[in-house]
């Protein structure tokens, strides 16, 4: 599945650039979504956007039971 952020605040053709590469991607079969920005501004509308996707961000990596597991860089890093 795609996610698309969309926000009010978006420039015109950035908006047409939106919509054309999601039909594209559904006439190939895919599945796409869109989350609309919420708010009164454009930085509402950021930070609803940054907030949503840090959400789904941790839903998948909950539902999908990823553990993470410590980076071998940072031990090397913090002995020195």
């Amino acid at each position: 599945m795609t996610m698309f952020l969309r926000s009010p605040s978006d420039h015109p053709r950035n908006k047409l650039r939106l919509e054309l590469t999601r039909k594209a991607i559904m006439l190939e079969g895919m599945n796409t979504d869109v989350a609309e920005a919420r708010g009164e501004n454009p930085i509402a509308h950021i930070w609803t956007l940054i907030l949503f996707g840090d959400y789904m961000a941790y839903y998948l990596a909950m539902a999908m039971a990823w553990i993470q597991l410590p980076s071998p860089h940072w031990r090397i890093s913090k002995r020195h």
